[in-house]
């Protein structure tokens, strides 16, 4: 049948937005509408259930449109090229929608304690794919997966074995964004079952490349296909527990993302307790003493009988107690012989990890149609009957984030100024924690324990600081920025990270020069409080962009944001890494000025003109090569990076200067009023179409339609 007059301009709008949108944007953008215009076509029959909005709904909106407009008759659609692809994505999310979505996803039950209930599986879910952030427990053992007790010349530096943490939170940052429309549309628990394939996948993939020793299946397990079921689990269970907490985004978003600071607390001390279990050491080849030894191209060999050469690594004391091989001997091993147990731990964390989040999956839900959080103001337990009595709501508190003014869609989103100066506050506090957690574990070894200002197990309980920093941080500012404004605490992340990466040099060299305790100690909390701002920034974002954009479509924007983590994956860790890998060279070139000839040719077994071919090979060090240094030489391993701490300090006082430019959104992004402005269009356009001369069944200018009131 055709529109009423009253509704016809809305249709119209609605059958063009349809042509021209995919299916999860028309489901989206043009619900209300779509639904009023379909009601009046059927006569009031039409209903808006999951699978006709998402397989049905634009493809019949589109044919109502050339019936209408045009007068033609329905010819079906028209084939495009395009058409397999989108017909194959149209029946997979509305195979999704089916079995996972629609009244499936929503709450059964209702009451106070339901929506806090929900908080679990987000937390559960974020948890598992927070496992990145103590990666720096496994890049040292990589280093030597296959000498085991020391670094062989085919073992992956630390710059390789440094690079997965990149590679995870760019393919975060890369999944969110572009399946961030799609993940809407097929709902949270789709999303998240999706997200524990890929996570289980990649992380059961990555044991297999370090098992090969093969660095790019590490890469796209660890890095490609784990990182995307992080970007594919990120956003759903933040956007659901938002929408059961609108009155609280702060301490929704904060609790959920505590979940993904969390997973270092669990992952580090598990890692190493498996990779200590699985653990293998090397044969072992012979004493210093006792061993004959064959140099060839700058690597150790051992002749065996028949001529065979096999390549041996030299262990000592400290390398020994660094592996947690301190009970053998120092000599020399096999390469090839033994194993670090990360294999074997990566398996292990891939099906539990995958078992969490599939049942986390499965048992999130969205809230019940008529949802009120006005009646949940109470904590589980309080008296529920005087909240719902009382219609009046608390004053914000001074300072506090005003509700948001309008939605701003993620097409539009990227037109306002706002995303890039955010954009660009989160790429630099990102950047710097990103890169501290990326080395947590080796910059202890070499800034502390290499010089005996801490014991080995300082580097351990260092990285449990920083983690504990990253879940306090998700969790505390989330609850201090409902109380202050999430402007206010980005204020106080940015400009309050200068001063501490500044003064972190200087805290180092007080602990070397002095054997300061106290000075120990202000490193450590300084680091676990940079960290807590950079834990604080993912877990406020969300609430930010709500505050910015509205609450409508902060999954899909988030996604897009999350674009800034991924440049500051890439950077941060990259950036650190090249900063001290030259701060590494230029020190080895001022000590080979200083080193003795003869007892460099002496200690290695090569003159020292071949130092650039012992340094490819792994056997030369700053360690080992200050042994044949004057008694005295000052070791330069703890300032190795000085310049790095300066260069973030830099950084933030970037950021500081752009998140200042953050201002409310211009009302003209809005949505509503660009629909608005549409639909007044559209209604000018087709009333001069019209003239003089109405349609055919419908009442002339000035005329009531039939049913409708005057």
């Amino acid at each position: 049948g055709r529109c009423r007059r009253d509704m016809r301009s809305a249709a119209r709008h609605v059958f063009v937005r349809a042509e021209s949108l995919s299916v999860p944007a028309a489901r989206f953008s043009t619900g209300k509408a779509a639904a009023r215009a379909l009601r009046g076509m059927t006569g009031g029959k039409w209903r808006p259930s999951a699978s006709r909005r998402v397989a049905a709904g634009p493809a019949f909106l589109a044919r109502g449109m050339a019936a209408q407009s045009g007068g033609e008759e329905d010819k079906g659609p028209q084939q495009t090229t395009a058409e397999p692809v989108q017909g194959l994505m149209e029946r997979v999310t509305a195979r999704l929608v089916a079995v996972f979505g629609g009244d499936k996803e929503r709450a059964s039950a209702s009451g106070p304690g339901v929506r806090w209930a929900m908080m679990a599986p987000a937390f559960l879910t974020h948890m598992c794919i927070g496992h990145p952030y103590a990666w720096s427990v496994m890049s040292s053992p990589l280093t030597r997966e296959l000498g085991v007790v020391a670094a062989s010349a085919a073992d992956w530096s630390l710059a390789q074995a440094t690079l997965p943490i990149s590679l995870v939170f760019a393919a975060q940052g890369v999944a969110a964004a572009v399946a961030g429309p799609w993940l809407a549309n097929i709902g949270p628990r789709a999303s998240m079952m999706i997200a524990a394939a890929c996570f289980s996948g990649g992380l059961g993939l990555s044991a297999l490349g370090v098992a090969m020793h093969s660095l790019p299946l590490l890469y796209l397990g660890y890095g490609v296909l784990g990182g995307t079921g992080v970007g594919l689990g990120y956003t759903p269970p933040i956007q659901t527990l938002i929408s059961w907490f609108p009155d609280r985004r702060g301490l929704a978003s904060g609790v959920t993302i505590a979940g993904f600071g969390s997973g270092a607390l669990v992952f580090a001390p598990a890692a190493q307790w498996l990779m200590a279990k699985f653990q293998q050491p090397p044969e072992f080849a012979g004493s210093p003493s006792t061993t004959a030894l064959v140099e060839k191209d700058g690597l150790t060999f051992v002749s065996e009988a028949g001529g065979k050469l096999r390549e041996v690594v030299e262990a000592t004391s400290a390398s020994l107690a660094e592996a947690g091989l301190a009970t053998l001997d120092a000599g020399y091993y096999y390469v090839g012989t033994g194993t670090t147990g990360v294999a074997e731990s990566l398996a292990v964390f891939g099906g539990a990890y995958g078992a969490i989040m599939a049942a986390s999956a499965l048992a999130i839900r969205t809230p019940w149609r008529g949802f009120d959080p006005a009646q949940f103001d109470k904590a589980p337990g309080a008296d529920a009957a005087g909240a719902a009595g009382s219609d009046s709501k608390p004053a914000p508190a001074a300072g506090a984030t005003a509700a948001p003014l309008g939605n701003v869609n993620p097409a539009t989103v990227l037109r306002t100024p706002q995303f890039w100066m955010l954009g660009t506050t989160f790429f630099a506090v990102a950047a710097g924690g990103i890169a501290l957690l990326s080395v947590a574990k080796p910059l202890v070894r070499d800034v502390f324990v290499s010089s005996g200002a801490a014991t080995a197990g300082f580097a351990s309980t260092f990285l449990l600081l920083l983690s504990a920093g990253n879940l306090a941080g998700r969790l505390g500012w989330a609850a201090f920025s409902d109380k202050v404004g999430r402007r206010n605490t980005f204020i106080l992340f940015t400009a309050g990270s200068i001063p501490l990466y500044l003064t972190a040099p200087w805290l180092v060299s007080q602990v070397i020069e002095n054997n300061s305790t106290a000075a120990l100690a202000t490193f450590a909390a300084s680091c676990t409080l940079a960290i807590s701002f950079m834990g604080g920034t993912y877990a406020l974002l969300p609430a930010y962009e709500s505050d910015l954009f509205g609450t409508k479509h902060v999954g899909a924007n988030h996604g897009r944001m999350l674009l800034a983590s991924t440049a500051a994956a890439m950077a941060g860790p990259s950036a650190l890494m090249a900063l001290r890998e030259r701060a590494s060279s230029a020190a080895i070139d001022d000590l080979l000025t200083k080193a003795d000839p003869a007892a460099f040719a002496d200690r290695f077994r090569a003159p020292i003109e071949d130092a650039g071919r012992l340094l490819e090979a792994k056997r030369l060090t700053l360690s080992s090569l200050l042994e044949v240094c004057p008694p005295g030489t000052p070791d330069p391993t703890p300032f190795l990076y000085d310049s790095t701490m300066h260069t973030m300090a830099g950084v933030m006082v970037a950021a500081t200067a752009a998140h200042l430019l953050v201002r409310p959104v211009n009302p003209k992004f809005f949505e509503e009023q660009q629909a608005t402005a549409r639909a007044l269009e559209a209604e000018a356009a087709a009333t001069a179409a019209a003239g003089d001369k109405p349609a055919e069944g419908t009442p002339a200018e000035g005329t009531p339609a039939e049913g409708t009131p005057a």
